[in-house]
């Protein structure tokens, strides 16, 4: 079985954080329950409360099994900060870009030459604070952080066993919208507005409803791309955080040279 649960996040500021469940579980027998927990992203700091709410009165559990974090905006991370700084929720693994392993790639795209490593090691310090804050709250608990590009990583870690898929982006074009961050190096002069128009939430999607000329950051086009089957493999939710039109498009694109049954 699947359960999608997209949480209330804010009353006052959209934000993002969604829970699955997937296996065997049940309302009458919850200590018989055999479920993987899955967060994808988890809103500002307090929608941590929010989080622990649903996961004790619906999934009888303190275990999130896994945390994925689309891209590294506050409206998406926030909350996992919190969960880690209070302890009373346990995490067994996290799927989360760590900018700081592509310093040397970042240095090599630079223009400016004046750029050395320590320069840009301050400002990823600089511009993502909180991100830095939540890669050292994972050392320090022990908690295993991965980072994951493309449908081929989902199989290494298992996670096509639950029909998790992780399409995009690609390891390059990571680096490349990485290096276009506000403050890293060449800012994206675009906006954060949402590419959608105002039926985004329509049950039955199609790109009709994106704006005709949609522009987002190149955070929000950094966004981890997740595609949930079910066991028959028909696609169920694709999972996109703040992904322009383009890196939608250039994900569902490279899953077609894969082993993926639709």
């Amino acid at each position: 079985m699947i359960e999608i649960d997209v949480l209330p996040a804010s009353e006052k500021q959209s934000a993002d954080a969604i829970l699955l469940r997937i296996g065997s579980f049940s309302y009458d027998n919850p200590e018989n329950n055999d479920q993987k927990v899955i967060l994808i992203d988890s809103g500002w700091q307090s929608t941590a409360e929010k989080i622990e709410n649903h996961l004790n009165d619906y999934y009888y559990t303190d275990t999130i099994d896994y945390v994925f974090i689309t891209h590294p905006d506050r409206d998406h991370i926030s909350g996992l900060l919190e969960l880690l700084e209070n302890k009373n929720i346990k995490i067994s693994r996290t799927f989360i870009h760590d900018p700081w392993n592509y310093k040397n790639k970042l240095l090599k795209r630079s223009k400016d030459g004046r750029r050395t490593i320590n320069s840009i090691d301050s400002r990823l310090d600089e511009n993502l604070d909180i991100l830095s804050r939540i890669l050292d709250l994972l050392d320090e608990r022990k908690i295993i952080n991965n980072e994951i590009f493309g449908v081929s990583d989902s199989d290494k870690f298992g996670l096509s066993e639950l029909g998790l898929y992780v399409l995009g982006p690609s390891k390059d074009d990571y680096v490349q919208l990485l290096s276009e961050f506000p403050g890293i190096d060449e800012e994206r002069n675009t906006s954060n507005k949402s590419v959608y128009t105002d039926k985004e939430f329509d049950y039955n999607p199609s790109f009709r409803h994106f704006l005709s000329n949609p522009v987002t950051s190149a955070k929000n086009d950094s966004s981890m791309i997740i595609l949930l089957h079910n066991n028959k493999k028909e696609p169920i939710a694709l999972f996109t955080g703040d992904a322009g039109v383009e890196s939608i498009y250039k994900a569902l694109k490279e899953v077609e040279y894969e082993e993926l049954e639709y």
